[in-house]
């Protein structure tokens, strides 16, 4: 890194004493879940009894600085739920179903309660016509396995990674859906870690972990003893005496009381797995790099699927201080020179590789024990970012905002569906943003309810899974909170609804919800009561308002994380609402200001609790302080070289995850950049690239992912066990399938690809049920602008398209859609856009297009030569499907001049044909008008049209017989006779150049449209209040569609 160590000498001291500061105000009431910046500062300059000559090598595996990076960056939580290797356990069935019926653990009357630990949910839902369906979601992570299916090219590869995969699922069981070493498991490796009396055992058995998969092979094994016990052993390699020596079995104790002893299972399996890796690495034998140097090769993402990131991830889990973190440097400095000191004279390129990982680990130290590089750069991150910790929130677009959502039932636990069970969430959306104000800690930047008194089971569930400020609330988020807030025991909440769902407005009523979620104290009930007596009467002055105001602070004080919190109320007001009690309201332009303090930083929140729509808000100023620190981050980003080791890749990456998160927060959404995009175009290099850009927990951005695979690969079908298609699987499954919407946004691409149902067998969903013939004009559109956002093969788009036709064959409307100049003009450019990289394919969508049956086919069969496939995957795919012939041609466009491309006018015919093949045509109407409209459009977008095209649909799909002014009622236009004779000029520019005298084949039939457009022209010149009004002229500004990610 450019001028870290002039960084180090300059800022050292500063550094020192600010941290040290710090840690003596964390100190009183700071429990440490993870070693963080403080911990590691004392970690570096402490002097360790076992390593006095040497300290800590920052660029090792032992860097504190690594595990705090890869933890915050969020890696192995994503590497738990969505690894293409790990077969996550879920289903979508509908109840009374083949798939139900037939399928003994998916049965109604089966208690699900252990199988099914998060989701159990039915739901009833109209989605077509007056079919209603019943569908139940079931998510076990306690059944989930890695995948036994091999890789068919390469079994080795894939035996290897189906083991690593099974350990992560040990050693992360995350059984709640969020990430955690624990398991409610007997044999659990965390439990056995954690039941030993004293943390030697533990700490020793990690080291040696560590240093087997590094390819240290210490003599750590499982065997029986003289007595048939079976035990877990590391020797000391000189005299007698055991570093480790655990009983494989442990007691199952409940209540008091011992159970028979359950043998360790996970642990022998995972001890095996890090063994067999040892001997592997000591070999050189490993099939990825465990710490690439390179920027490029890491951000393939395959140093995630070693052991070496594997024990590293869980060693910083599982290490919860710095003294703890201590000990274990001193351990594995302990086994690993005993290790070099004592193995056979003959093993000299074991000690030689022993030797060579002593020094990748420890390095020389000179004077004192000063913070490494890394973490004065993490401490230099800190001190940027502490304007920016006060409140969860920068942006008001961050904010939670009343959306429309589906009641809640507790007993049993459902969801429910249909308009009559929607309301809109003015209150909870409210009571969401406060609570996450309270649970804020502006020290780990995480949510807790450790200080609130007696929080609520549901709360500390949410708070678990959504532990970290997200850059916006999404509707999966917005119905698990109000799960949360929905028939509360608290009978004096009021609610709007019988079925206790919707709470009603009201401070006072407010009050009381919170008092239900979080717990009572003593704060909260004095302040419930002195509203209440203050709701009574008919008028009320100012010594009214600042007792409000001073009981609203005591109780946001008594329930937040940060204690610094101030409030000012503005004027209050009596009313009685419908369905109400008298409560407190704040009058109109008045609001409730939160303001939170910590150190330098500074965020505020304002209220406003009216009689019919309270919500929540922040305040612009806000913006300010996220554009500030995103300044510093972005000055210390420039003064980093590019990354050329390890671990300044782990840095440089954190960073631009920061970078990102902050440019988000400002716009309130995902942001899919050309780099998110370029990943997902080349996810089949790597799936695991997506992993490391933060948290995926967003719904559209899960969404977004899925749709754009489905899109690429719509021409060419993948296997079932490809990699791309079980990261697919595992981000559909990671959210609550059960709910309508949620279904439809994670399931939208399956529109795009007619091979999902085998992708995803476990999901019993069928497109076309769940589609709405008022929404096929909405699916041509996002089908143009998702294919104009990402470069994907002209035969991909043809499957693609073939598939949205198919879906709404029958809807009315679509003929409207295909008609007009969006879907005419979006097809074109998406088959002539200069900026594909991928060459134009003649392969079996484009045959299928052209097929003999098609409606008004020439029935020519096209030449054929030998070329590799047009799809967006096959190099990678592992795909079963047939190889065909192909001819290619680079296509190139542009507005000013259509392409005379052979190629792309074949494209243009496939689609045409499939549009003939697949469309219901209204009364009044034929198939002609649909050509005689997209004759139109071009003749508008492109002042000189390739002339094929053009003869294209003039003289092989337009029937002559079939002539009508149908068109003129489509488009609505006013300037009739302009726009004719701009059709006209079309023609006659093209008439010289399609037919001379040696080719004048067609020539009669042109002629006869060209005289149709020219008395239709004259006709609308006598006319000038021609049929419609004001051409509609979509230019390709209006193909750029907002994706709203």
């Amino acid at each position: 890194m450019k001028n870290i160590h002039n960084l180090l000498e300059r800022a050292r001291i500063t550094l020192l004493c600010k941290v040290f500061i710090l840690a003596l105000m964390l100190i009183p009431y700071s429990v440490h879940k993870h070693v963080d910046v403080v911990d590691m500062l004392i970690i570096e300059t402490t002097e360790n009894n076992h390593t006095v000559r040497l300290k800590i090598n920052p660029e090792g595996a032992l860097s504190p600085s690594r595990g705090y990076v890869m933890h915050k960056s969020r890696y192995m939580h994503n590497m738990r739920q969505y690894f293409s290797e790990i077969n996550i356990e879920y289903f979508l069935v509908k109840l009374n179903s083949p798939m139900h019926t037939n399928n003994q653990k998916l049965s109604i009357g089966e208690d699900l309660s252990e199988k099914c630990a998060i989701h159990s949910r039915a739901q009833e839902e109209a989605e077509q016509s007056d079919v209603k369906f019943f569908f139940k979601y079931y998510k076990a992570p306690k059944r989930d396995a890695a995948h036994l299916i091999a890789y068919k090219k390469d079994i080795l590869a894939s035996a290897t990674l189906q083991a690593f995969a099974q350990q992560v699922i040990h050693m992360f069981p995350s059984e709640n859906g969020y990430l955690s070493i624990d398991s409610q498991q007997k044999d659990s490796f965390t439990r056995l870690l954690r039941n030993q009396k004293s943390d030697t055992d533990s700490i020793y058995l990690l080291a040696a972990l560590l240093l087997l998969s590094e390819g240290v092979c210490v003599p750590l094994n499982v065997v029986e003893d003289e007595e048939k016990d079976t035990r877990l052993i590391l020797p000391k390699l000189i005299g007698n005496g055991y570093y480790i020596d655990l009983d494989m079995f442990l007691a199952d104790g409940i209540d008091g009381r011992e159970k028979e002893a359950v043998y360790q299972k996970k642990t022998e399996d995972i001890v095996c797995f890090f063994k067999d890796a040892g001997e592997k690495a000591a070999a050189s034998e490993t099939l990825y790099t465990a710490e690439p140097a390179k920027y490029k090769q890491f951000m393939s993402g395959e140093f995630m699927n070693t052991p070496q990131f594997l024990i590293q991830s869980y060693i910083y889990e599982f290490i919860d201080s710095a003294d703890m973190y201590i000990k274990f440097v001193g351990a594995v400095y302990t086994l690993l020179t005993d290790y070099i000191n004592n193995i056979d004279g003959h093993a000299c390129n074991k000690k030689e590789h022993a030797q060579k990982v002593l020094n990748g680990l420890f390095m020389q130290r000179g004077g004192d024990l000063a913070p490494s590089e890394y973490t004065a750069y993490l401490c230099k991150l800190a001190e940027a970012r502490e304007y920016y910790t006060a409140t969860p929130f920068i942006s008001d677009l961050q904010a939670p905002k009343p959306i429309s959502v589906h009641t809640y039932r507790k007993n049993p636990r459902m969801y429910s569906a249909g308009i009559d069970s929607e309301y809109c969430n003015y209150v909870e959306a409210t009571l969401l943003g406060l609570f996450c104000c309270f649970a804020f800690d502006p020290e780990t930047r995480k949510y807790t309810t450790e200080h609130m008194p007696s929080p609520s089971k549901e709360l500390q569930e949410f708070f678990n899974k959504y532990s970290e400020p997200e850059v916006s609330v999404d509707y999966a988020m917005h119905k698990e909170w109000c799960g949360v807030v929905s028939s509360l025991d608290c009978g004096k909440v009021i609610y709007l609804r019988r079925d206790r769902n919707q709470i009603g407005s009201g401070i006072l009523n407010i009050l009381r919800a919170i008092q239900a979620v979080a717990g009572s104290t003593k704060n909260i009930d004095d302040a419930i009561s002195e509203l209440n007596n203050i709701r009574v009467k008919e008028t009320l002055d100012k010594e009214d308002r600042e007792m409000v105001e001073s009981a609203l602070q005591a109780v946001f004080k008594s329930l937040s994380k940060n204690k610094r919190v101030t409030v000012q109320c503005g004027k209050i007001k009596i009313s009685k609402l419908v369905g109400m009690d008298r409560d407190l309201y704040l009058a109109a332009s008045n609001q409730i200001r939160i303001s939170y303090v910590r150190n330098n930083a500074y965020g505020e929140v304002h209220l406003k609790i009216s009689c019919d729509c309270p919500e929540i808000s922040i305040p612009a100023s806000m913006v300010l302080i996220g554009a500030e620190e995103k300044k510093k981050l972005v000055k210390i980003q420039k003064e980093s070289l590019y990354p050329s080791t390890y671990m300044q890749c782990l840095m440089h990456q954190y960073l631009n995850i920061l970078l990102k998160q902050i440019t988000q927060n400002e716009q309130g959404k995902y942001v899919i950049n050309k780099k998110t995009k370029h990943m997902i175009r080349n996810i089949h290099d790597s799936p695991n690239a997506l992993l490391l850009w933060g948290s995926l927990e967003n719904l559209e951005y899960k969404a977004c992912i899925v749709k754009q695979v489905l899109l690429q690969t719509s021409s060419t079908p993948l296997d079932t066990d490809n990699r791309v298609v079980r990261f697919t699987a595992n981000l559909i499954g990671s959210v609550p399938l059960d709910d309508l919407y949620i279904r439809r946004r994670i399931l939208m691409g399956c529109l795009y690809n007619r091979n999902y149902r085998q992708y995803y067998p476990r999901i019993e969903y069928d497109d076309l049920q769940a589609l709405s013939s008022d929404e096929a004009g909405s699916a041509v559109s996002c089908l143009v602008a998702d294919a104009l956002s990402i470069d994907i093969s002209s035969a991909a788009f043809i499957s693609a398209f073939e598939s949205v036709l198919h879906a709404y064959r029958n809807a009315h409307c679509m003929f409207w859609w295909i008609a007009s100049e969006y879907a005419c003009i979006g097809v074109l450019e998406n088959l002539c856009k200069e900026n594909n990289p991928q060459t134009a394919y003649r392969d079996i969508v484009v045959l299928r297009g052209l097929s003999s049956d098609s409606v008004g086919g020439s029935g020519k069969e096209p030449p054929c030569t030998n070329k590799k496939p047009a799809n967006a995957l096959s190099r990678h795919s592992e795909s079963n499907s047939t190889q065909f012939d192909h001819s290619s041609m680079q296509l190139k466009s542009s507005k000013a001049t259509m392409p005379v491309c052979e190629e792309v006018i074949l494209h243009i015919e496939c689609i045409l044909r499939l549009i003939a093949r697949n469309m219901h045509i209204p009364d009044g109407y034929c198939i002609n008008d649909i050509y005689m409209c997209w004759l139109v459009h071009i003749s508008s977008w492109s002042k000189k049209p390739a002339p094929s095209l053009i003869k294209l649909i003039v003289c092989e799909l337009i029937d002559p017989s079939m002539l009508s002014g149908g068109f003129m009622r489509i488009i609505p236009a006013g300037a009739w006779h302009g726009v004719l004779r701009g059709v006209c000029t079309m023609l006659l520019s093209c008439l010289d150049v399609l037919f001379t005298s040696h080719n004048s084949r067609g020539r009669k039939k042109y002629m006869e449209i060209l005289d149709f457009f020219t008395q239709r022209k004259k006709t609308a010149l006598k006319d000038p209040a021609a049929p419609m009004h004001g051409l509609y002229t979509l230019k390709s500004s209006l193909l750029v569609f907002d994706m709203q990610l």
